[in-house]
Order: structure tokens, then C-alpha cells, then sequence
């Protein structure tokens, strides 16, 4: 899968969830995931931003 978000402020990051609820997004907060998805099942593509105010954001995901 690969994920990318970007905004005009850039303040905001993603977070990649398994199926397991365990994080498959690095230590790191950051604008891009790439990486195979180890297990079947419903995987979750959060949008946090970094400081108080929200942005609006493109978000580009491919899952092949």
C-alpha cells in the first residue's frame, strides 16, 4: 500500500493501523507510508495534524 497527504500549512501526518490495532506507520509522524500489508482484514488510514488548527488536505492512497 501506499499512502501520501499532503496541505498547504503541512501539518498534518498519517497513521496506519492493522487489522490488530497495532501501528504500521514508524516512529516518526510523516506525510508518506509505503509497505506491504501483513494480514488480511480492515486496516485504518488516520489523518492527525501536527499543530491546533485543521487543514485541508489531499490524501493519495493505491492498495494493489
Amino acid at each position: 500500500m501506499y499512502a501520501h497527504i499532503s496541505s498547504k500549512s503541512n501539518n498534518a501526518r498519517l497513521l496506519v493501523t492493522d487489522p490488530s490495532g497495532q501501528d504500521l506507520s514508524g516512529d516518526e509522524p510523516s506525510n508518506d507510508f509505503e509497505g506491504e500489508l501483513p494480514a488480511s482484514g480492515d486496516y485504518r488510514v488516520s489523518i492527525n495534524w501536527i499543530r491546533d488548527t485543521p487543514t485541508r488536505y489531499t490524501l493519495e492512497l493505491t492498495v494493489r
